[in-house]
């Protein structure tokens, strides 16, 4: 009976599938960045249908000192870098994500280029501007579908 099925086939109806990624320390200075690191290779050709951010301890928002985070996808062998998703912890006035509360969600905002191929990787980044923001343990997580 289970003879050439896939996990897939066992897959609960509705529930997204997810990526996640674990920002395993706080940031000990403001100004301390994570350079770009892949996070999940694409096993099947999949649509990104949400991407957000759950930190463990609160963040106040600032318009001159602060944090960005950024998810990319790239091609197979690294190239063709193009962003999915990218929030700031400038205050929502100004875009931002506004003040994060500890556990709790906060959404990296409108998704683009969220079509990606078997093969193709996804990146994720922080850099920091002016004197930036000491960032809490973290998860992000990436939610999709496979087509």
């Amino acid at each position: 009976l289970l003879e050439r099925m896939s996990s897939s086939a066992f897959r609960a109806a509705g529930v997204p599938d997810e990526a996640q990624w674990f920002k395993e320390a706080a940031d000990s200075l403001g100004s301390t960045a994570t350079s770009e690191r892949v996070v999940f290779t694409v096993p099947a050709n999949i649509t990104i249908t949400d991407v957000f951010v759950e930190p463990a301890a609160a963040v106040t928002a600032s318009d001159t000192a602060y944090a960005t985070i950024t998810v990319s996808r790239r091609d197979a062998t690294g190239g063709g870098k193009v962003t999915v998703a990218s929030r700031t912890t400038q205050t929502s006035g100004s875009g931002g994500g506004g003040n994060w509360t500890a556990f709790g969600t906060v959404s990296l905002g409108s998704l683009t280029n969220t079509s990606l191929t078997e093969g193709q990787k996804l990146t994720i980044e922080i850099t920091k501007t002016g004197l930036g923001v000491a960032l809490p343990i973290l998860s992000v997580q990436i939610e999709y579908t496979i087509n």
